[in-house]
């Protein structure tokens, strides 16, 4: 089910536009007014970007909280995004404000790709997979939708290859987590190399 629509013509055709957004609920889209093509959502695992129109999406920044965001709004004079979240105060993410500098938007720094756990959804155990383009050392955590990391794990990726880890629905300590959606993000260091979502169902 698609979250996230466009339209070019005053309403006349509307093309979806959530790429590889996770299937969660959309709460605002914000245009970047310096930026065509440049979108940012408010969802209920936190703030997403687009670059490309729409095509993809990863997780913007590693300091906002994945919890439920109702609304955005660009402070122009700073370039500051402010994100209103549910119970979790307001958070600001600074801007670029010229064009070369959109690229420090872009999470993925060449890295590699978080592949979609598989299987998904699942009863217990998953598996969480990095396709490396270079050496690196990350670390795998999984969080629920209150925004609460629930289970943390490194892996080291070798360039060329996937490196592929289970998770068998526990959080750390061993306890079984309840049914619902569970956001896994990948990170080199502070950088987010990318997120995908999991189902679990009980």
């Amino acid at each position: 089910m698609s979250h996230v629509y466009r339209t070019r013509n005053l309403g006349a055709d509307w093309e979806a536009i959530d790429g590889n957004l996770p299937d969660a609920p959309v709460n605002e889209i914000l245009p970047d007014p310096m930026f065509e093509d440049l979108y940012y959502v408010a969802t209920d695992l936190g703030v997403f970007q687009t670059l490309n129109g729409g095509l993809d999406w990863t997780m913007l920044g590693s300091d906002l909280p994945n919890v439920v965001v109702n609304t955005l709004v660009i402070e122009p004079t700073t370039r500051t995004l402010l994100a209103g979240t549910y119970g979790r105060s307001i958070f600001g993410y600074s801007l670029p404000s010229e064009t070369s500098a959109v690229g420090d938007l872009v999470i993925a720094d060449g890295a590699g790709e978080l592949v979609a756990p598989w299987p998904n959804p699942t009863s217990g155990r998953t598996s969480f997979g990095f396709a490396a383009r270079r050496d690196v050392d990350l670390t795998v955590e999984v969080f629920n939708v209150a925004g609460r990391r629930v289970w943390s794990r490194p892996l080291s990726a070798v360039g060329g290859q996937t490196a592929v880890m289970g998770w068998n629905g526990q959080d750390s300590r061993g306890r079984n987590l309840a049914s619902g959606v569970y956001l896994v993000r990948a990170l080199d260091g502070e950088r987010v190399l990318g997120s995908k979502t999991v189902v679990l169902q009980r």
